[in-house]
């Protein structure tokens, strides 16, 4: 059973954000205790309690005779990046990402350093290191021991011990099945990518438990996550679709997966949206350009990049934290955009 916060809690979550929005490289000086207890309606004595909680966590300082002042922000000078060795160059999200933090950097004066696994040793304390993708336990270890401060972009949430940020996957999963349904489609198929990837895991696992809700299944393919995994996919897909006259309709682990497919059966005179519909994730250059244009989920680098930047200003500290397993961790909502590789289940019958 789900407890409601307590009041101390909840007034710590409200003075955060105030905080939040006030801190800068230098103390602030915030409101009066009486004017703040004021402001939230409530007590001085409560008030005071949810204080003392910020400033334990080092997010308020109290200089006795002159008042609570916020901790200032971090002015962040360097900052390495590590890449998993499973990602390969060409991989749309790593590139985007690496455009969007070298900007950053050129912009705030960070000086930015990839660093590979020969070149891990021990750093000067405020040089973070940002993990792009997932590393094996052992890896996590030598990179924990020889930095003060980790964020991992799109891991798979281990160890607890460092900070995760990222794309909520399994909510973009779920999305993608409200939507089919929602469309009046009951005969849906996915084209999962392979486990080990977390990402393609969860966006999985969301799709599945969105249609399980429902009482429905999902009849599933598991092939590579490019291109030709989703080019050779085509073939069972288009049995698949000729077996059965009712409207059908596809979700992709990821847009490569998802024009492959649609590339193949154009080719086998199988129209899309016309004899299935199609939803992507991603939102690859190719997405729009493509015929038909894809319907995807669109994950703004911009916006992770920026969280980043706050994190890191903000002393490695993340709000929310997930629940109930201790990880440090703000996924990130993706955007839904509807393209022509997919129309309701309504219109295929006029």
């Amino acid at each position: 059973m789900n407890k409601k916060p307590l009041l101390r809690e909840q007034l710590a979550a409200r003075l955060r954000e105030q905080v939040a929005r006030l801190q800068t490289t230098e103390p602030v000086r915030i409101a009066p205790e009486r004017e703040l207890a004021e402001q939230f309606g409530v007590s001085r004595i409560s008030l005071r309690a949810a204080v003392k909680l910020l400033v334990e966590e080092g997010l308020l300082t109290q200089i006795q005779g002159k008042g609570t002042y916020t901790t200032p922000r971090k002015a962040v000078r360097a900052l390495h990046l590590f890449c998993s060795p499973d990602i390969k160059s060409t991989d749309p999200f790593y590139n985007e990402f690496l455009v969007e933090i070298t900007t950053t950097a050129a912009l705030q004066a960070i000086a930015l350093m990839m660093v590979h696994e020969s070149q891990i040793m021990a750093q000067e304390p405020n040089v973070p290191l940002v993990v792009i993708g997932v590393v094996s336990d052992s890896l996590m270890s030598r990179l924990n021991e020889a930095y003060s401060t980790v964020i991992v972009i799109q891991g798979n949430g281990q160890p607890t011990s460092v900070i995760h940020l990222g794309f909520d996957d399994y909510a973009i999963g779920r999305r993608a099945a409200t939507l089919l349904l929602e469309a009046g489609y009951r005969r849906i198929a996915l084209l999962a990518g392979p486990d080990r990837y977390p990402s393609a895991s969860q966006r999985k696992l969301g799709f599945l438990d969105g249609l399980a809700e429902q009482g429905l299944e999902a009849d599933t393919w598991t092939s590579k996550m490019n291109w030709s995994g989703g080019y050779d996919a085509a073939e069972a897909l288009e049995a698949w679709i000729a077996a059965d006259s009712a409207p059908a309709a596809l979700f992709a682990a990821n847009d490569w997966m998802a024009v492959g497919l649609i590339q193949r059966l154009k080719e086998r005179a199988v129209s899309v949206p016309e004899a299935l519909a199609v939803i992507g994730c991603d939102n690859i250059q190719l997405a729009s350009q493509f015929t038909p244009a894809l319907t995807t989920f669109d994950l703004d680098m911009k916006l992770l990049t920026a969280e980043l930047m706050n994190i890191l200003a903000s002393g490695a500290r993340v709000t929310p934290y997930a629940e109930g397993d201790g990880v440090q961790s703000l996924l990130l909502p993706a955007t839904l955009i509807l393209r022509d590789s997919f129309v309701p289940s309504i219109d295929k019958t006029h």
